[in-house]
C-alpha cells in the first residue's frame, strides 16, 4: 500500500509535465440556415397542415390570414408559441434586428415589408398516442416483478424556411421532429398532450437553436513541444500564456526558431499571430510553413483556419 501511495503523486506529476500549453480562443460559426447576409429578419406566424395562415401571394403583396384569438385550435394555440419562442430567439441572439409580428403584421398589410429576411415555419404533423403495459423488473434474488404503466406520447414535425421578402423566393429550408412523453402508473397523473406538445416545441426550438443563431463556444489552441525540452526559456513562455502576454511569448518562439530551427517555435509563432487577430496573415504564413516543413499539424492549421475565415465571411452583413 505505501509503494502504490508513493507511485501514484509520481504519476500525476509526471501527467502535469507532460500536458502541452494551450490557450482558449472564443469562436464564433454562423447560424445553420441561410439569410443571404440578411441584417434585419421578421418572423411569420408558424402554421399547421390544415391552416395555410402565412402563404397566400396574390399580385405583388403578400397576405395573411390571422384568425381570431377566441377561435384558435390547440394547433394554432400550440403555432403561435412556437412563433413567439423563434422570434425571442433570435432577438436574444444580438446577431439580427427583429421586427416584431406586430410590426410585421401592419407591414405586410400595407404591402411594405421592411426586414431583409423572413422566416416561415409550418407544423407538418403533431402525434398523440397513448400505451399500457408492463415492465419487469428483478430483485437481487432474481425473482421477476410485473409493473403496470400507462404513457402519452407526442410527435412534433415542423418544417421551416428562409424568404426573400422581395420575390418570396426560398433561401433555405430544414425540418425536424421532435418528441415528449409522459408515464406512470396512473393515467390521470400523466402530463397532458397540451403539456407534451409544448413541451416537445421547447425541446425542438433549444435542439437547433444554432440553425436559426450564430453559435460561440472556447476551442483551445496547444502548442507543440519544443524539441529542447531542458530549454530555460519554456517556463517563461508558459508563463506569458498563463497571464495572457501573447505577444511576448510569440517573440521568444521566434527567437528560439532563429537561433536553433527548431520548426516547432515557428509553427507556435504562427498559432499565436492568428491568436492576436491575424487571420489572415496567419493562413498565408502556416501555408508557407507547410510547404516547407510538410508538418501535418500545419496542415490540420490551414483546414482550421480557412473554416474561420469562410465563417468570418458568412457572419458579415
Amino acid at each position: 500500500m505505501k509503494l502504490k501511495f508513493k507511485v501514484l503523486p509520481l504519476v500525476f506529476t509526471a501527467l502535469i509535465m507532460s500536458c502541452a500549453t494551450t490557450i482558449p480562443v472564443r469562436v464564433t460559426v454562423p447560424p445553420e440556415l441561410n439569410y443571404n447576409k440578411a441584417n434585419s429578419v421578421g418572423v411569420l406566424p408558424v402554421t399547421t397542415a390544415e391552416q395555410e395562415a402565412a402563404s397566400i401571394l396574390r399580385g405583388d403583396r403578400l397576405f395573411f390570414w390571422y384568425r381570431n384569438s377566441n377561435d384558435l385550435t390547440e394547433e394554432l394555440i400550440l403555432a403561435s408559441y412556437m412563433t413567439s419562442r423563434i422570434e425571442e430567439l433570435l432577438t436574444h441572439s444580438g446577431y439580427f434586428k427583429v421586427v416584431s409580428s406586430d410590426q410585421l403584421k401592419r407591414e405586410v398589410e400595407v404591402g411594405d415589408i421592411s426586414v431583409d429576411a423572413l422566416i416561415s415555419g409550418k407544423i407538418t404533423n403533431i402525434s398523440n398516442s397513448m400505451e399500457d403495459g408492463f415492465h419487469t423488473k428483478k430483485d437481487r434474488n432474481g425473482e421477476i416483478t410485473k409493473i403496470y404503466y400507462v404513457k402519452r406520447k407526442t410527435q412534433l414535425d415542423v418544417s421551416f424556411k428562409i424568404i426573400d421578402p422581395v420575390d418570396f423566393t426560398i433561401i433555405d429550408t430544414f425540418s425536424a421532429t421532435s418528441y415528449a412523453q409522459s408515464e406512470g402508473p396512473d393515467w390521470n397523473k400523466l402530463k397532458t398532450f397540451e403539456t407534451l406538445q409544448r413541451q416537445a416545441a421547447d425541446s425542438l426550438i433549444d435542439s437547433y437553436r444554432y440553425h436559426f443563431v450564430p453559435r460561440t463556444y472556447t476551442e483551445y489552441r496547444s502548442m507543440a513541444k519544443l524539441a529542447n525540452k531542458n530549454d530555460i526559456r519554456i517556463d517563461k513562455i508558459d508563463q506569458l500564456i498563463n497571464n495572457g502576454f501573447y505577444k511576448e511569448a510569440q517573440d521568444i518562439y521566434l527567437q528560439i526558431y532563429n537561433e536553433t530551427g527548431d520548426v516547432n517555435a515557428k509553427y507556435n509563432a504562427i498559432l499565436i499571430r492568428e491568436i492576436l487577430g491575424d487571420l489572415d496573415g496567419a493562413l498565408v504564413e502556416m501555408t508557407e510553413y507547410a510547404k516547407e516543413s510538410g508538418d501535418s499539424k500545419a496542415m490540420q492549421s490551414i483546414r482550421r483556419m480557412k473554416q474561420a475565415v469562410a465563417n468570418r465571411e458568412a457572419l458579415k452583413k
